[in-house]
């Protein structure tokens, strides 16, 4: 889920209310037969169908109008899937408000926060949005995409914020994650997977192994 500006277009609001109505009951029903077999997130077309809305954080917490946001997103509660979320540091404040009002939900934010900002300002608003969403026990953490604002794999910079990422979170709640096919644009996923072990070779063995693959594997439930 990407979080987009407050401020959208009149144009954008028609189109919402006749693109996303409610979830009807057929739509649910199919809900049920993907659970069924097994499938456990949900691809983009399908949450955009789910959701009722944009995939907006900001507008589910803040603007009334977004109810039915809000209300199709405790239907993940009933079959037990997670929701993928994608926000900026700026964006934590009302992503964490988002995540405490659902605590039945596990929710997997994704590139270990969007780090884009390398200021000392940038990184101290992405360690305070952190910090506030590792709080939340129904908080996880894709270390991935942390080439995606250098366009290039950078060892140096995954270790500094893949370490301090699992130093808030803890190994149980963070999951390596390649961000390919964008990644492949600068790097092999071979070179990517090497840069990431040799950054967190630091950590102990068994939280390494919970990064490559135990946390993945119960998040989505591969076993």
């Amino acid at each position: 889920m990407t979080c987009y500006p407050r401020h959208m277009t009149g144009v954008y609001q028609w189109l919402r209310r006749r693109i996303f109505p409610p979830v009807p009951a057929d739509i649910r029903d199919d809900i049920a037969l993907l659970r069924a077999h097994r499938v456990e997130t949900l691809t983009p077309a399908l949450f955009l169908t789910l959701a009722a809305t944009t995939p907006t954080a900001i507008y589910a917490v803040v603007d009334p109008e977004y109810e039915g946001f809000r209300d199709n997103l405790a239907r993940l509660q009933d079959h037990g899937w997670l929701f993928e979320l994608q926000v900026f540091a700026g964006q934590m404040k009302d992503a964490a408000a988002l995540v405490r009002a659902f605590p039945g939900i596990r929710f997997v934010l994704l590139h270990a926060g969007m780090l884009e900002d390398l200021s000392p300002a940038g990184r101290a608003a992405w360690s305070e949005g952190m910090q506030r969403l590792a709080d939340l026990p129904n908080m996880y953490v894709k270390l991935s995409g942390l080439g995606t604002f250098l366009h290039r794999v950078d060892e140096a910079h995954i270790a500094d914020v893949a370490l301090q990422t699992v130093a808030w979170f803890g190994s149980s709640r963070c999951a390596f994650g390649s961000n390919f096919p964008i990644e492949k644009l600068w790097s092999s996923y071979g070179e990517l997977a090497a840069a990431y072990r040799r950054a967190l070779s630091p950590l102990p063995a068994d939280d390494q192994a919970a990064i490559f693959s135990g946390t993945a594997r119960r998040l989505y439930r591969l076993d």
